[in-house]
């Protein structure tokens, strides 16, 4: 019996070392695949947040705006583009012609001459003569300027002037010296005119003259239209001349 139970006790004390060996592996493994799995979870940001990195830097990378030109002849140098026989600019819904023009590169700036047409959706404008400043969209027109404007209200208006500033990137302009405008059926006359297009407004200042179809007329230093409705408001001096009906 004796034997027995030191055979017994033997047996239990070499169990219980192999469980206390055989314990600290098994938690050893537990812990390592938990590691594992939050590794691979990082590691996984990490890419996804390199990959759009990469994203966003090739977006920007491939963000530049570019123009066409096409020409009868050219002559190209190292600071400029000389061309005659004809010149075609296109930027964006800008489409502009001129029988000669010099595009300087650095400055992206073109210098066209002759009967100079440029179309937009909205309308065109002729001069005879018109600097392109390409990077700010915007254009500058000289001598003989005439502007055909197409408006949000049914209908549009017609410009003439000796000098135009055309802003491209929202169809905006302001005209200077000797301004006629010819609009619902009215003649407008002043020194300077501004056109938003975004808020349908035109503004024009200095010598307003304003005739109306039937004869009547406006005088003021400024007016301002609202092309939408077709109103518009006077100040400053303010004369007007109105024909009045006998029964």
């Amino acid at each position: 019996m004796k034997k027995l139970m030191i055979v017994f006790l033997i047996v239990m004390l070499l169990t219980g070392v192999l469980l206390s060996g055989a314990m600290p592996l098994f938690n050893g493994r537990v812990l390592a695949g938990e590691d594992k799995s939050e590794s691979s979870g990082e590691d996984q940001e990490k890419v996804s947040g390199e990959v759009q990195g990469n994203q966003s830097k090739a977006s920007g990378e491939s963000s530049g705006e570019t123009i066409h030109i096409r020409a009868g002849r050219l002559n190209y140098m190292e600071e400029r583009i000389e061309v005659r026989d004809g010149i075609t600019i296109i930027k964006g819904d800008n489409n502009i012609t001129a029988p000669r023009g010099i595009y300087f590169k650095e400055e992206s700036r073109a210098e066209l001459e002759g009967d100079v047409l440029l179309k937009h959706s909205k309308g065109e404008i002729k001069s005879l003569e018109m600097t392109a400043l390409l990077t700010e969209d915007k254009y500058i027109f000289r001598r003989k300027v005439e502007l055909k404007q197409q408006l949000e209200k049914e209908g549009g208006l017609q410009l003439e002037t000796s000098y135009l500033v055309l802003f491209a990137e929202d169809k905006s302009f302001t005209a200077e010296q000797g301004v006629v405008i010819s609009y619902d059926q009215r003649i407008l006359k002043a020194d300077r005119a501004t056109y938003n297009d975004r808020e349908q407004t035109l503004k024009l200042t200095g010598n307003v003259y304003i005739e109306e179809e039937s004869g009547d007329w406006v005088k003021s230093r400024q007016a301002t239209f609202y092309l939408e409705t077709g109103e518009f408001s006077a100040d400053g001096e303010v004369e007007l001349e109105l024909k009045i009906s006998s029964n």
